[in-house]
């Protein structure tokens, strides 16, 4: 009898910025993302989760501010770098890149 894969990927945690908490959950082989506004406790809304091995890409919007974002977590040895392009409402693009910690 085989037994269920108790794989668990590097980047399940919860991560956090200096304003930002993205929670990064598995159930089984789906993943998920969760994030707020720690300032105000604003609900971001994601979407379009894909994972690899040692990343995960998704999208988030604000709905406060209409800006979008899209987000790329990467396994790094001392931890998450979070690369992400911000999209205003007017479509501008800005590229930004830090290393978040586990909390």
């Amino acid at each position: 009898m085989s037994q269920p894969s108790t794989f668990r990927h590097p980047l399940e945690g919860v991560w956090r910025n200096e304003s930002f908490e993205y929670t990064v959950r598995q159930t089984g082989l789906v993943i998920s993302v969760h994030a707020i506004d720690t300032d105000d406790g604003e609900v971001f809304l994601i979407s379009n989760v894909e994972i690899a091995a040692a990343s995960l890409r998704f999208h988030l919007f604000i709905p406060s501010s209409g800006y979008r974002m899209e987000h790329v977590f990467r396994s790094t040895p001392s931890g998450v770098r979070d690369e992400w392009t911000t999209i205003d409402t007017d479509g501008a693009r800005s590229e930004h890149a830090e290393s978040l910690e586990r909390d």
